[in-house]
C-alpha cells in the first residue's frame, strides 16, 4: 500500500500502460484507494477512455453501458471513486491521453485553468480522429477552455499519403484560444507521409502563438518557396525548430529572428532517403545550404536519421561544408561508409537539379566523382571502426572484462576471415 510519507509523496507521474488499457485495470479502485496518497502527482499518461468516462459521468445509467463496468467498481462505490479522481485531477498540470473528444472534454473541464501541458493522440478506437481537420470537430472548442496552456502536442495515427487533405480546417484558425500568449511549445504530427495539395493552414495555426519557442512538424509538407513567398510565416520567439528533411522547402517561408537550433530528421527507407526520388525538384539540402547561413542567430543544426536510414559521406560533407562555420555547428548521427557499402553509387548533390537533361558531356566526370567520393566514404568508415575497436579493447582490458572481450571478438569473426584471406 502506498504511504503519503514514503512512496506516494515521491510519485510525480501516473502511467497507465498498454496492459492497463487492454485488460481493464481497476482504475476506479486505484483512485479511490490511492488518490489521496499522491499529493505531488502532476502528470497522468495513458488513462483508458473507458475509465475516463466511467469516472466522470455522474449518471449511473450511462455507466451501465460500458463494457467493463463490472471491473471498474460496484455501484455503491461510484461516488467515492469519482470524488477521489476529481480531487486528484485538479492537481494535475500535464495530461497525455489517447482518447476521443468526448473523454477529453470530461477530463479537461474538471480544472481547465490548471492545465499547462496537453498531449492528445489518436485512440485505438478512433485512429483517424480528425481533431482539427473536421468542420464540426469539438476539439477547438475544448482547447478554448484552457487559459494557461504552455505545451500542446497533437499526434494522429498514420494516414499514408493524403491527396487534398489539410489537417487544419479554416474554422480552427478563427477559434479563440486563451493561451495564445502562454503557449511556448507546439508539436503537430498529423500522420501523413506526404501532404499533397495542402494549404498553409497548419503553419498559420502555429503562427497564432507569438510566444512559441519550440515547434515540431512531424509530417512531410509538399510546399515550395516558388509557391509561397519568403518570410510569409513569422515566429518571433522561436528558438528550436524540428522538421523532416523532405520538408526543408518550407523553411525559406519562415521568418526566424531568434532561431538557435534546427533539427532535421530523415525518415523512410535508405533508398528514398538517399535519392529523395524527386528529380524535377531542387535537392532540399541545396535549399538549406543557401538559407541557413542567412539565419544570424542559428547556432546548431542537428542532421539526424531514424534507425535504418543512411546517407553518403558525399552528402554529409556537402551539407557540412556549406553550412558549418564560425557560428553554426553541424551535428550528425550518420555512420560514414554505411550507405556507400549498401548502394552502388553516391549521387552528387544537385545532380538532377543543376544539370541540363539534354547535356551529357559531364556524365563521365560525374561518374568518376561518384566513384572517388564513394571510396573516400568507405575508407573513412573503415578507419573509424578500426579506431573504435582499438579503444573498446583497451577499455575492456582496463576493466578486466573477459565476457565483454569475448563478445567483441565474436562480432569480428568475419573481419578475422577477411584478414586471413588477405594474408594468404
Amino acid at each position: 500500500m502506498l504511504s503519503r510519507s514514503s512512496i506516494g509523496g515521491a510519485i510525480r507521474t501516473l502511467y497507465f500502460n498498454k496492459e492497463a488499457r487492454l485488460y481493464g485495470f481497476d482504475c476506479a479502485s486505484f483512485f479511490q484507494d490511492c488518490a489521496s496518497l499522491l499529493p505531488n502527482a502532476r502528470s497522468i499518461v495513458g488513462l483508458p477512455t473507458e475509465a475516463i468516462k466511467a469516472l466522470c459521468l455522474r449518471d449511473a445509467t450511462s455507466r451501465n453501458s460500458w463494457k467493463y463496468r463490472e471491473e471498474w467498481w460496484r455501484a455503491e462505490q461510484d461516488s467515492q471513486a469519482e470524488v477521489a479522481f476529481r480531487a486528484l485531477a485538479r492537481t494535475i498540470t500535464s495530461w497525455d491521453l489517447a482518447t476521443d473528444e468526448a473523454a477529453l472534454q470530461l477530463v479537461l473541464q474538471i480544472h481547465p485553468g490548471g492545465i499547462q501541458e496537453l498531449t492528445i493522440r489518436s485512440g485505438a478506437d478512433s485512429p483517424t480522429n480528425p481533431f482539427f481537420s473536421s468542420e464540426d470537430s469539438p476539439f477547438p472548442g475544448i482547447l478554448s477552455q484552457l487559459s494557461d496552456l504552455r505545451h500542446l502536442s497533437v499526434q494522429q495515427a498514420n494516414r499514408g499519403s493524403a491527396q487534398g487533405y489539410d489537417p487544419i480546417h479554416p474554422n480552427t484558425l478563427i477559434a479563440s484560444y486563451p493561451f495564445t500568449n502562454s503557449l511556448t511549445s507546439l508539436d503537430l504530427t498529423f500522420g501523413c507521409q506526404l501532404m499533397i495539395g495542402w494549404t498553409s493552414n497548419a503553419l498559420t495555426f502555429a503562427e497564432l502563438f507569438p510566444s512559441l519557442e519550440t515547434l515540431r512538424l512531424g509530417d512531410s509538407y509538399d510546399i515550395h518557396p516558388d509557391v509561397v513567398p519568403e518570410n510569409l510565416f513569422s515566429f518571433p520567439s522561436l528558438r528550436f525548430l524540428h522538421t523532416r528533411l523532405d520538408s526543408a522547402y518550407i523553411i525559406p517561408c519562415f521568418r526566424l529572428p531568434a532561431i538557435q537550433d534546427l533539427h532535421l530528421t530523415i525518415a523512410g527507407d535508405e533508398w528514398t532517403a538517399m535519392n529523395f526520388l524527386e528529380p524535377d525538384r531542387e535537392d532540399p539540402l541545396i535549399i538549406l545550404s543557401d538559407k541557413l547561413p542567412q539565419l544570424l542567430t542559428l547556432r546548431n543544426v542537428y542532421f539526424e536519421a531514424e534507425p535504418g536510414v543512411s546517407l553518403t559521406y558525399q552528402t554529409i560533407e556537402f551539407f557540412r561544408s556549406n553550412v558549418e562555420g564560425d557560428k553554426i555547428k553541424v551535428h550528425t548521427n550518420f555512420f560514414v561508409g554505411k550507405a556507400e557499402a549498401k548502394f552502388p553509387f553516391a549521387r552528387p548533390i544537385g545532380r538532377y537539379a543543376r544539370d541540363d537533361p539534354g547535356e551529357d558531356e559531364d556524365i563521365e566526370q560525374l561518374e568518376a566523382f561518384d566513384s572517388h567520393m564513394t571510396l573516400v566514404g568507405l575508407v573513412e568508415g573503415a578507419e573509424n571502426v578500426s579506431k573504435w575497436i582499438t579503444d573498446r579493447a583497451s577499455r575492456l582490458e582496463a576493466g578486466d572484462d573477459v565476457v565483454g572481450a569475448k563478445s567483441l571478438m565474436r562480432s569480428l569473426f568475419e573481419v578475422i576471415e577477411l584478414k586471413l584471406q588477405d594474408e594468404d
